[in-house]
């Protein structure tokens, strides 16, 4: 999202809040509260630090929409990664894993990808760069085999891919690699 978006968003947190209460509200729609959520960029959380706001919208919703859809394994993961940058590693790990789990019975690669992804930064974030290096890679391996057209979410995915992969080879003293990236 550029800044201009993430900044349209800003203005619209308050419609986008009242449009997710409303729906919470309504327990046959938290099916669209995980699709609000979800396809929120990514930069947004970081943007905003809601992490709190947006773990209770998730749990909530996760709680009244359980059937197994890729976009509840989105949730899942993102849940998961909201709640480990809230130092609640173990509960957060939980998420990712039941996340993952549920994109590999689906067989939704994108989702597998992001959770690779996803397992790779906090890797990173562990100092395990060459268990970091191993988890990103695997992810770029698995959505390069997701259609474009099949994933929203690709191309933010890939994007920062690159970036943490640059970062993460660069760490690790394969500069050339980096700089690739």
């Amino acid at each position: 999202a550029s800044r201009e978006e993430l900044e349209a968003l800003a203005r619209e947190q308050p419609n986008v809040r009242a449009a997710v209460d409303d729906c919470l509200a309504e327990p046959d729609q938290a099916p669209a509260v995980l699709d609000i959520v979800v396809n929120l960029p990514g930069l947004y959380w970081w943007t905003t630090g809601m992490f709190g706001e947006g773990r209770r919208w998730l749990d909530l919703a996760l709680a009244q929409a359980t059937a197994p859809t890729a976009v509840r394994a989105r949730a899942l993961l993102l849940d998961g990664q909201m709640t480990i940058i809230q130092n609640q590693a173990e509960l957060g790990g939980r998420l990712l894993d039941e996340g993952e789990d549920l994109a590999r019975r689906l067989d939704a690669s994108a989702e597998v990808a992001l959770a690779a992804f996803m397992r790779g930064q906090f890797r990173l974030y562990d100092g395990d760069l060459p268990g970091a290096i191993k988890a990103i890679e695997a992810s770029v391996d698995l959505l390069s085999t997701v259609p474009q057209r099949e994933s929203v979410h690709s191309l933010e995915l890939r994007l920062d891919q690159l970036i943490v992969l640059g970062m993460v080879t660069g760490l690790a003293g394969d500069h050339d690699r980096a700089d690739a990236c």
